[in-house]
């Protein structure tokens, strides 16, 4: 049996509240507990998206990246600007870094 579905986010948030505090693993409790596991894990995963983009969080925006051709061979050719922070890189980035270093930045 696969459990009782989480209808609303009141009860989502009590479950998952529950969950943390007992220390068992989200799955392990909602099976204790007569929960489906699988619809806990969705609020979850729906309840921190929706707290990662919150209201107090800035919009995210799309920022252009060109290159700087005044820059010397040695000098990076591309910035970055992400809130406070400039993120320098050259021709050879790898793009995978580069969208993990600006989400790091991103959520600082």
């Amino acid at each position: 049996m696969a459990g009782r579905k989480i209808e609303d986010e009141a009860t989502a948030r009590r479950c998952l509240a529950q969950a943390a505090a007992s220390g068992l693993p989200k799955a392990a409790w909602a099976a204790q507990g007569g929960w489906d596991a699988r619809s806990l894990h969705l609020w979850s995963v729906n309840l921190s998206r929706k707290r990662d983009t919150g209201a107090s969080s800035p919009p995210r925006r799309f920022v252009e990246v060109v290159s700087d051709s005044r820059s010397a061979a040695t000098d990076p050719a591309y910035r970055v600007h992400v809130g406070r922070w400039v993120l320098e890189v050259g021709d050879d980035f790898r793009p995978e870094t580069l969208k993990a270093l600006v989400a790091a930045l991103s959520q600082c």
